[in-house]
């Protein structure tokens, strides 16, 4: 039995990988609060499954332990999924109260329009759901703050200021599973940019961390049940702040582990002595933005292309694996922007490579259009996204190209991968195309939406077999360096 069942939706990852951190965190919160919590798993076949197959839920388990209260996460492409979950529980539990967390907090009001999904939590969720729970437990239908639901067939909603403190707040163990040596970590909440493509403004409107101390206890902790060799931080920017990154980069030279963290070029530049320092330790995943410094004025970031290529040549240089990110355009992008963008691709200095590395894999030109398609299709700017409305097409082939990239391929794959990249960038394009035809032709000017379509994808074509030769000679390059056993 349990007083609140959290489900964890289903993401295309095979079993057992990682824990959903927002749920432990969400579970470790009820039961330090004495709420008997529980979190139950998908379910999943032997191999990965397709993105909408839905043979994932685990009802009978959630019938089993007969909650009040059924909680489920939800990222922007699991809507589908979170409708199916909800349906399906309301019908083998009719009374539960269903709670959907994550991107719901940006649409809420069309979320609570299915029938089955009785309240949403708009954005951090600890204190929120706790008020909620301990409602719903002592039958009290009170209106709670940050907790957006149905009421009288309207949506009542009233923001809440968290108050939460991560240095105090419980941390999961996560003694339960099987880590395989990596530890995902969550050690703050917000960040210090404003990207166009992120939501974490709205989900935490005010940047704040664990201190340095608390992050290392929280890996003693979890060391006492299992090794680990890699510590992986999920926060927007782990090196916004400069003062606890050499403390905790310190902990962990001591101890011989690794770490991959998100940050942005700025702050690797604002960082230096100390991604020198620790430099063998480092794998970062790199928001450099734009390689053209119209586009990086327009947006506001506050950086130029200059000193994007600085951050890149210092990690390069290092020998540190990275993935740089990048935008490719907007509503208002010119096709010389476009072209100076590749340029700048094409000029990139190299990614080393490690075994979970897209080094010089065209994987920005994958993922680039994705806030200009869904920002066109729908009419408005990304924080303001219909989640209900994502082209599922799209996401299913991105997803697929992702997948395949995730692999370092071997010198005789290398043209395999040209093939792969051409064959589903195509297919991305055609979709671009059809949906943003008539947006762009209007927005466009003098250029049209036409000729930008034909010379971008000539553009793109161009450079994925630029790449496939770049990554045919730096795989031969490291080929005696890295000694892995590689997909195929």
């Amino acid at each position: 039995m349990a007083d609140i069942v959290l489900i964890r939706n289903y993401n295309g990852c095979l079993k057992n990988m990682h824990p959903c951190i927002g749920l432990e965190f969400l579970n470790t919160y009820f039961l330090h609060n004495k709420i008997e919590s529980q979190i139950v798993q998908p379910l999943y076949a032997d191999n990965r499954l397709e993105r909408y197959n839905y043979e994932f839920l685990d009802i009978k388990k959630i019938k089993e332990l007969n909650p009040k209260i059924v909680g489920i996460n939800s990222l922007t492409t699991q809507i589908d999924a979170t409708n199916y979950c909800s349906r399906m529980i309301k019908k083998e539990l009719p009374d539960v109260k269903i709670i959907i967390g994550g991107h719901a907090s940006m649409h809420y009001d069309k979320l609570l329009a299915e029938e089955s999904i009785n309240a949403v939590c708009v954005g951090e969720g600890e204190e929120s759901s706790l008020e909620y729970a301990i409602n719903i437990l002592d039958n009290n239908e009170s209106r709670v703050k940050g907790i957006a639901r149905k009421e009288d067939g309207k949506i009542i909603f009233m923001p809440r200021e968290s108050s939460l403190n991560l240095n105090t707040v419980p941390l999961p163990d996560f003694k339960e599973y099987n880590l395989n040596g990596v530890a995902e970590l969550s050690s703050a909440r917000g960040c210090n940019g404003n990207c166009s493509f992120c939501e974490s403004k709205k989900m935490y409107p005010h940047l704040k961390y664990m201190n340095a101390e608390k992050v290392i206890s929280w890996i003693k902790e979890i060391q006492k049940y299992q090794e680990v060799k890699q510590a992986v931080f999920m926060d927007d920017n782990f090196l916004a702040d400069t003062a606890r990154f050499p403390k905790i980069m310190g902990f962990l030279k001591q101890e011989n582990i690794t770490t991959h963290f998100l940050s942005r070029a700025d702050s690797v530049l604002k960082n230096k002595e100390s991604i020198i320092k620790y430099a063998k330790l480092l794998k970062i995943d790199l928001g450099i933005e734009s390689f053209s410094d119209t586009q990086l004025f327009r947006w506001n970031k506050r950086i130029t292309s200059a000193e994007n290529n600085l951050a890149l040549s210092l990690l390069s240089i290092l020998r540190i694996p990275f993935n740089a990110y990048i935008i490719l355009s907007d509503e208002k992008t010119r096709l010389s922007e476009i072209e100076e963008q590749i340029d700048g691709i094409k000029k990139a200095p190299p990614a080393p490579f490690d075994e979970n590395s897209f080094a010089r894999i065209p994987l920005p030109l994958i993922c680039m259009h994705y806030n200009t398609i869904l920002d066109d299709l729908l009419n408005e700017k990304i924080r303001g996204i219909s989640y209900l409305e994502v082209p599922q097409k799209f996401l299913t082939e991105t997803d697929a190209l992702n997948r395949t990239l995730m692999y370092i391929f071997t010198e005789s794959n290398a043209p395999e991968i040209r093939d792969v990249c051409i064959k589903l960038s195509d297919k991305r394009l055609e979709t671009f195309g059809y949906g943003a035809r008539e947006i762009y032709n209007g927005r466009m000017g003098k250029d049209g939406f036409e000729e930008i379509s034909a010379r971008y994808k000539s553009l793109v074509k161009k450079f994925i077999l630029d790449a496939g030769k770049i990554l045919k000679h730096d795989f031969v390059s490291f080929l005696d360096e890295i000694k892995i056993t590689l997909f195929s």
